[in-house]
């Protein structure tokens, strides 16, 4: 029993780190200020956010892997 109960521990702790987590802060490349607001978004995840006051998103979940990253602003190129 005691096997079995650890067993399953290490399983959903396995679980619980098997995904990870995008953090940045976006800021113009001139004057080096935040960019309050920038979309940022996985094109094939289907997921993304926002940044808050001080340039800042982070999107939690992401699996492993390689993926396309899209910041967009307006009056700013993709």
């Amino acid at each position: 029993m005691k096997k079995s109960i650890l067993l399953l521990f290490f399983f959903i702790l396995q679980s619980a780190f098997g995904q990870n987590s995008f953090k940045t802060i976006v800021k113009d490349e001139k004057s080096r200020e935040p960019l309050i607001g920038t979309n940022v978004f996985f094109d094939s995840l289907k997921i993304g956010g926002s940044t808050d006051t001080y340039g800042k998103v982070e999107i939690l979940n992401i699996p492993n892997g390689t993926f396309t990253i899209t910041f967009s602003y307006i009056g700013y190129k993709p």
